[in-house]
């Protein structure tokens, strides 16, 4: 069973990241240079990946601390059974469950997979051995210092591991379950090759200039957000406090300019910031405006939500026709024509490599369609979706038409 799921998610990542590998090493020269340089490109390729799930934990820890605050309340009041049945009732109405909060190892899940086949494809591989990198004397063994039989590269790797947990997240149980998983990849790897261990080090601190990243720009919407929020108030606070604005009281007047000072929402909102440290006697009826238009204008965009509405479905349905037509083209290739073929004359093959055979070409559909699929989906915005999907579609016609029409071999 284990041979049949590792020629299915393993043997076509590692048949990919040796060709790969033998590329880079043509074109730098390096093998050092060459591992850094796959270990750079699997992580830009799996970028949109990593985004998606930091997203998704992100909007599960929200949801994880409001309903902390709801249940901290309530362990006052109840407790055994009675508390366990509000907080699960309490799971359920917004779709949360505790197992949720893996989510946040989603791009270490991502990661494994291709640490697997790139560990499988050094430890096959003898270009490695007696190439020296930095202080490494041989990137096929543990690397070691002169003075004291202590590797440097796994200790490094797990400083960059504990930065990214330390910076990433403020929780103590997150830090807690970061830092026993550095530690787990330090035993790992202490002893192994020292490119195993180079391509693992550039990859946490892959992920350290991202939470770095993240972080900075992270604090600058909050300042954006509190100065937005600082003007605001200090607008609104006139606005309620002056004895002359009788006219931004006045409900009908606001709504009927409304409509008009949508259209110079944009315009007011920067005429506010770039007044916000004169005197805001000047600013008067324009803060209800803004704020009537938004709250009453809502009738204006019924059209523009219907057309966005129409939009977001016909972009859908032209996301489904092209991963229909991916999937099965990904079949007719890796899957069907190569067991059409084997199927044909079975006695030219190994009977004891059937199941490899097949596990195997099974597993490059699968990463062949991912591939292609993930691929396509940075184009969902653009103009090419559509034509896209018309030339996937057109190909699996093609496709269909070659296989069970004008190939009588198959057919027969």
């Amino acid at each position: 069973m284990l041979d049949i799921l590792y020629f299915i998610l393993i043997y076509p990542l590692e048949q990919s990241l040796d060709f790969i590998l033998g590329f880079l090493i043509k074109c730098l020269h390096s093998p050092a240079l060459s591992i850094i340089a796959i270990s750079i490109l699997i992580n830009l390729f799996l970028f949109k990946l990593f985004v998606y799930t930091d997203r998704l934990a992100e909007s599960d820890k929200a949801i994880k601390q409001k309903l902390d605050s709801r249940i901290k309340g309530w362990k006052s009041v109840y407790k055994g059974a009675k508390l366990h049945a509000f907080t699960k009732t309490l799971y359920r109405q917004n779709h949360y469950h505790p197992i949720f909060a893996l989510r946040g190892l989603g791009g270490l899940a991502l990661q494994i997979p291709f640490f697997i086949a790139i560990a499988a494809v050094i430890s096959k591989s003898s270009v490695f051995e007696g190439i020296s990198f930095l202080w490494i004397n041989d990137l096929s063994k543990p690397d070691s210092v002169l003075f004291a039989n202590l590797h440097i590269l796994p200790l490094l790797m797990t400083i960059f591991t504990l930065l990214n947990v330390f910076i990433s997240s403020k929780e103590r149980a997150a830090r807690i379950q970061g830092t026993l998983i550095a530690l787990i990849f330090l035993v790992l790897l202490y002893n192994m090759p020292s490119a195993l261990v180079l391509y693992w080090t550039i990859n946490t601190l892959f992920y350290l200039l991202k939470s770095v990243i993240n972080n900075y720009k992270l604090s600058l919407r909050r300042n954006k957000s509190q100065e937005t929020s600082k003007i605001f108030s200090v607008i609104h606070h006139h606005c309620d406090s002056s004895k002359e604005s009788s006219s931004c009281h006045k409900p009908t007047t606001c709504h009927s300019e409304g409509v008009q000072s949508m259209t110079e929402e944009s315009a007011n909102t920067r005429f506010f910031a770039h007044t916000r440290n004169d005197k805001v006697d000047s600013i008067d009826c324009h803060a209800s405006q803004v704020k009537l238009a938004m709250t009453k204008g809502v009738c204006c965009h019924k059209s523009i939500n219907v057309d966005s509405s129409n939009d977001n479905t016909n972009k859908s349905l032209y996301i489904n026709i092209s991963i229909f037509a991916i999937l099965n083209i990904s079949f007719l290739i890796c899957v069907f024509s190569p067991f059409a073929v084997y199927s044909s004359d079975v006695s030219q093959f190994d009977p004891t490599q059937t199941s490899a055979t097949l596990s195997a070409l099974f597993g490059i559909f699968l990463l062949s369609s991912f591939v292609c699929i993930y691929l396509t989906s940075f184009f969902y915005n653009t103009r090419l979706l559509k034509l896209g999907t018309f030339a996937a579609s057109v190909i699996l016609l093609i496709g269909l038409v070659y296989t069970f029409i004008l190939d009588y071999n198959v057919v027969t």
